[in-house]
C-alpha cells in the first residue's frame, strides 16, 4: 500500500561486522623482558573474556598493520613474535591509520612511555584511546589518557576495548511501521536497547536500503546498511458478523451510519459510540484490548479484518496513519523528513485493492 517512490519490507540490523577494538603492543627492546609473562598474560586474558566475534586485533608500537589476536598470542607463546622486538617507542604510525577509519577503541599495553604519546593527548584520540601500564607504580601516558596499571582489575580495561553497542536507532529517512521485540517509537524513529540490533518493517525511499545508526557506549556511532530479512508469520484476519459489515457498507458508500444502540450517526470511521456508549459497539468483534487500527477487506464471504498492532499504515497517497499514544494522526515526508500532518487522515481510509483502513477508537482520534 506503499506510495510511488517508496518501498516496504522487513530488514535486519545486526552488529556482527561491526570495527573491533584494537591492541597496541609495546614492541620496544626495554619490552622484551615483559613479553613471555605480562604481555601475555593481558593478551591471553583478553583473549578469554572478550567473546570470539569481538575479539580485538593487535597493532605491535612503531608499527602500524593489524593482526587478529589469537595468532598474536601464538607467536609470542611459540617465540615467533620476537621478530618484532626492538620497533621504535612511537604511537604515531597506528593512530594516523585508525583515525583515518571508522572509530574504535584503542588500549595500549605498555611498559613505558612513547616518544610521542603526548603529541596525541588530544580528545579526539583520548576519548578513544587508553592504556595499560604494565609494571610500576607510575603513570607512562600524558594526563588526558585513562590509565589502569597491573593493580587495576583488567576488566576496566576490557570493558574500554569492547566498547559495546548500546543501541541501535533507525529512522529517516526511512519510517519504522512494525518491529520485533521491544523498542521506543517516536515519529517513524525506531530506538532499541541492546547489543541485538533490530529487525523493523520499513518504509524507504526506492533504489536504496535503509541504514541503522550503532551506538557505542562510548558515544561513537557507526551507520550500516541494513539487509532485507523475512518478516513475523502473517496475522490471521477476522471475520465479521453480517450486522457489522452492514456498517461497513453503509461507510464505503460514503454514507454515515445510524446506530440503533446510540441513536446517533456514525460518519465513516467513528467505530465507538459516545457516552454513554452501549457494550459492544458498532463492532463487537474487535473486543476490548485489541489493537485500534485494522485493514477491512469484503471478500466472497463477507467483511475481515486484519489487526495492525502497532497501529501504523503506510497509504497510498505517500502519508502514513499513527494510532499511537502521543503521536500524531499521521505523518508526511516533506523532502527533508517525516513532519506531522495538518489533517487527520480519517478512520475509514481507502486503500489499495478495494482495501479499508479501520482506524477507531473514535476517541483516539479526537472525535
Amino acid at each position: 500500500m506503499s506510495a510511488a517512490g517508496w518501498g516496504d519490507g522487513w530488514f535486519r540490523a545486526d552488529p556482527a561486522g561491526l570495527p573491533r577494538g584494537v591492541v597496541v603492543a609495546d614492541a620496544t627492546a626495554a619490552a622484551a623482558p615483559l613479553w613471555d609473562g605480562p604481555v601475555l598474560s593481558v593478551l591471553e586474558e583478553l583473549a578469554e573474556q572478550v567473546p570470539p566475534a569481538e575479539q580485538p586485533e593487535v597493532a605491535f608500537l612503531g608499527g602500524r598493520e593489524l593482526h587478529p589476536l589469537a595468532e598474536v598470542v601464538r607467536a609470542i607463546a611459540s617465540g615467533e613474535a620476537r621478530r618484532q622486538l626492538g620497533r621504535y617507542p612511537v604511537a604515531g604510525p597506528v593512530l594516523w591509520d585508525l583515525l583515518r577509519g571508522p572509530p574504535r577503541p584503542v588500549l595500549f599495553v605498555l611498559a613505558g612511555p612513547p616518544a610521542d604519546l603526548a603529541d596525541w593527548d588530544v580528545p579526539e584520540v583520548t576519548a578513544r584511546a587508553a592504556v595499560y601500564r604494565l609494571t610500576g607504580p607510575g603513570r607512562v601516558s600524558p594526563p588526558g589518557f585513562t590509565e589502569y596499571g597491573p593493580a587495576d582489575d583488567l576488566a576496566a580495561a576490557v570493558a574500554h576495548l569492547r566498547d559495546p553497542v548500546r543501541t541501535v536507532r533507525v529512522g529517516s529517512p526511512a519510517f519504522a511501521l512494525d518491529w520485533e521485540g521491544d523498542a521506543r517509537w517516536e515519529a517513524g524513529v525506531l530506538t532499541a536497547d541492546g547489543p541485538g540490533g533490530v529487525t523493523a518493517r520499513l518504509l524507504h525511499p526506492e533504489g536504496g536500503m535503509p541504514e541503522a545508526v550503532f551506538v557505542r557506549a562510548s558515544g561513537a556511532e557507526h551507520r550500516r546498511t541494513m539487509t532485507p530479512t523475512d518478516g513475523p508469520p502473517a496475522i490471521a484476519a477476522l471475520g465479521l458478523t453480517p450486522a457489522e459489515g452492514v456498517v461497513l457498507d453503509v461507510w464505503r458508500a460514503g454514507h454515515p451510519y445510524h446506530c440503533g444502540a446510540c441513536r446517533r450517526s456514525h460518519p465513516p470511521g467513528q467505530v465507538g459510540c459516545r457516552p454513554p456508549a452501549p457494550a459492544g459497539g458498532l463492532f463487537p468483534t474487535l473486543a476490548e484490548g485489541m489493537p485500534s487500527v485494522h485493514v477491512a477487506v469484503r471478500g466472497p464471504g463477507g467483511w475481515a479484518v486484519t489487526p495492525v498492532p502497532r497501529g501504523i499504515v503506510p497509504l497510498p497517497d505517500g502519508t502514513v496513519l499513527v494510532r499511537r499514544p502521543g503521536a500524531a494522526p499521521g505523518y508526511e515526508w516533506d523532502g527533508a523528513g517525516w513532519v506531522p500532518l495538518a489533517d487527520d487522515p480519517g478512520g475509514f481510509v481507502p486503500v489499495a485493492d478495494g482495501a479499508y483502513i479501520l482506524a477507531g477508537p473514535a476517541e483516539e482520534r479526537g472525535a
